[in-house]
């Protein structure tokens, strides 16, 4: 078992993970991307329609960081979907 730190300040450190696949939407979503400040614990979940780590990427820059700003860490369980 690792020790964390406990993050400064909301935000500095996002824990990121993916639900799914879920049975397909009307607009063609099958997976959530599940987002969780540690600090303040704040979650968000964002509609997906794949998992693909571009998909993701481009979620998560513009349903997250244009909105509340980037984080200084981001927590995975190092997925295939969020390294390649």
């Amino acid at each position: 078992m690792i020790i964390t730190d406990t993050p400064g300040s909301s935000f500095d450190k996002v824990a990121m993970d993916i639900v799914g696949p879920l049975p397909k939407t009307e607009r063609g979503n099958e997976y959530i991307l599940t987002l969780q400040d540690q600090l303040t614990k704040f979650c968000m979940g964002i509609p997906l329609p794949d998992q693909t780590s571009e998909t993701i990427a481009e979620a998560f820059m513009d349903r997250f960081i244009c909105v509340l700003g980037a984080p200084k860490a981001i927590l995975t369980d190092q997925g295939r979907n969020f390294i390649t």
